[in-house]
């Protein structure tokens, strides 16, 4: 599978949807790079982001970070 066959919504509502569950773990467990740049980056996004780290773990991926 990859991120074409992921069927993703138009719009995730952290109020509605499980956000990590419905887009992050099956977008990052098919991606190749993630780039991202913030000025915060809380604890709880890492460990969002480290629950679906299965392709950076295994060399398949490459995660780059600019924060604050």
């Amino acid at each position: 599978m990859g991120l074409k066959e992921i069927e993703l919504k138009e719009e995730y509502r952290s109020d509605k949807n499980d956000i990590v569950a419905e887009f992050f773990i099956p977008c990052f467990g098919q991606c190749i790079e993630y780039d991202r740049c913030v000025d915060f980056l809380s604890i709880q996004t890492l460990a969002t982001i480290a629950m679906a780290f299965e392709n950076f773990v295994g060399g398949k991926a490459k995660i780059k970070m600019v924060t604050g």
